[in-house]
């Protein structure tokens, strides 16, 4: 109750819907005395659709195809204490191999570029991976045997076999092929065993990518 003898009923603001109103409760109302009761508001980041903005998709490596030509060999270990199962692709350290993902883009999302992020970890060795990964967009009538994009890679240490390790974010890819909205996305992610960077002398097993992509608007409609 106020000094002007209005009663406000006590409400849970995250469960009333937005109901004050017009104008809001004014200072007339409180000094007149009125009852104000169901007051509410609905919290600046309360929506029924999804948000604009950056989100992330995570793919496991049992959702990526290998090449056939220069594809990683599936590979599975079994903790020896816990029994935990650590499976990905293993990316060889002399010859550069690469996976690959195919998902049409939903409406809403902006389909020209993307960046990534790699979890991976090794068995064995020491040094680093220079992880990669490129993409071409691919619109109805469009060949699907079309040239990825550059590629855009970024160097992560191993620092101790049979853990769990996250790369740093790449900077922004370009997807290749005049991409348009709701096109087929293409995406290799691959190990740059050429590269000078890359040091570690054994297998490098990916276990997950997360893809970082610009949702443009709150529905596919």
């Amino acid at each position: 109750k106020t000094s002007g003898g209005s009663t406000i009923l006590d409400v849970d603001p995250f469960t009333v819907a937005a109901n004050i109103p017009a104008g809001g409760v004014t200072a007339a109302m409180l000094a007149s005395g009125a009852a104000v009761s169901n007051i509410g508001f609905t919290p600046a980041n309360s929506t029924t659709s999804i948000q604009t903005g950056r989100h992330q998709m995570t793919v496991k490596a049992d959702a990526m195809i290998p090449r056939t030509t220069n594809g990683p060999a599936a590979g599975s270990t079994e903790t020896s204490t816990n029994k935990v199962m650590i499976t990905g692709y293993d990316f060889d350290q002399t010859t550069s191999e690469g996976v690959q993902i195919m998902f049409p883009v939903p409406k809403s999302v902006t389909v020209t570029s993307y960046t990534a992020r790699f979890r991976w970890t090794a068995l064995s060795s020491s040094g680093s991976v220079v992880w990669g990964t490129r993409a071409v967009g691919c619109g109805d009538d469009d060949a699907l045997d079309a040239a990825f994009g550059t590629g855009v890679t970024v160097t992560d240490t191993l620092l101790s076999t049979s853990q769990q390790h996250t790369s740093p974010e790449t900077s922004t890819v370009t997807v290749a092929g005049s991409p348009a909205s709701q096109d087929m996305l293409l995406i290799e992610v691959y190990r740059d065993a050429a590269n000078g960077s890359d040091t570690l002398a054994a297998d490098a097993r990916l276990l997950a990518v997360e893809l970082f992509l610009t949702v443009s608007a709150t529905t596919d409609t």
